[in-house]
């Protein structure tokens, strides 16, 4: 994963400063920061989940969504403010491995790195979140750097920005509602699945999911709002006979990624 981001997704921008001779580089985001995010994501997550850590190149961020939320200790408020003060981990034996690889430290210092890295490229800090007291996710958010965003195209795609043609074809129409139209595999497998009107049920057990988790519940809403997906009975959103159904929209944007 992180070859890839590296190869294909990092960028860079150089910017010359009024009365300035040296001129200034920004990274879209900073390498540094999304090691460490997902180094963090692969020790802290909860094994005996089957659901995958999930990395979202979205237009203007990357998500780091793990399973099993964080221990109880730790607080949302404080890894926003780049603190942590839990040392409690939940696989020594994986951060024995990140250690040999140098890609941790197991000392607590993942966080307030990130924190000093995006500081250092100029971004704007990193943002956590969990399910309040159920922790059954912990997501990890990097935004992108302001000067890769357009006031009036969104993410800057000049030539210059890095590998050719990285982004061609995955945004394509589909900047309009909540859903920014990269889908993640959990995302087109339900589209798909939908095409026929399925319940609650069914669609937990197809994307083998084991409860109606929070991310769950956050990816419906996110695609009804979206009009991705729409409900059989929108009159009665709570009612036991409900089924879910790909809309054309959701199975135009279906179309035009796989071409």
């Amino acid at each position: 994963a992180l070859s890839y981001i590296k190869v294909q997704v990092i960028k860079s921008k150089t910017e010359k400063i009024p009365g300035q001779a040296e001129s200034v580089t920004y990274l879209n985001y900073p390498f540094e920061a999304i090691e460490e995010a997902l180094a963090n994501a692969v020790y802290h997550k909860n094994y005996e989940l089957r659901e995958p850590i999930e990395v979202r190149i979205l237009p203007t961020a990357i998500e780091i969504i793990s399973f099993g939320g964080p221990e109880p200790s730790v607080r949302i408020k404080d890894l926003n403010e780049g603190i942590v003060r839990s040392r409690r981990y939940r696989n020594r034996r994986i951060g024995e491995f990140l250690k040999e690889l140098n890609m941790t430290e197991g000392k607590g210092t993942g966080i307030p790195t990130i924190k000093k890295v995006m500081e250092a490229n100029g971004s704007p800090p990193a943002k956590y979140d969990t399910d309040g007291d159920e922790r059954r996710f912990f997501v990890t958010e990097l935004p992108v750097h302001p000067v890769f965003i357009s006031e009036d195209k969104g993410p800057d795609k000049g030539p210059d920005k890095g590998p050719e043609g990285a982004h061609d074809g995955a945004h394509d129409g589909a900047h309009d509602g909540a859903h920014d139209g990269i889908l993640n595999i959990t995302e087109k497998e339900l589209l798909l699945f939908c095409i026929v009107p399925r319940s609650t049920a069914e669609i937990l057990k197809e994307l083998e999911f084991n409860t109606r988790t929070g991310y769950y519940k956050r990816m419906i809403s996110k695609m009804l709002e979206s009009e991705l997906i729409e409900m059989t009975m929108p009159e009665s959103p709570k009612s036991r006979n409900q089924k879910y159904v790909t809309t054309g929209k959701g199975k135009a944007l279906i179309e035009s990624i796989e071409r």
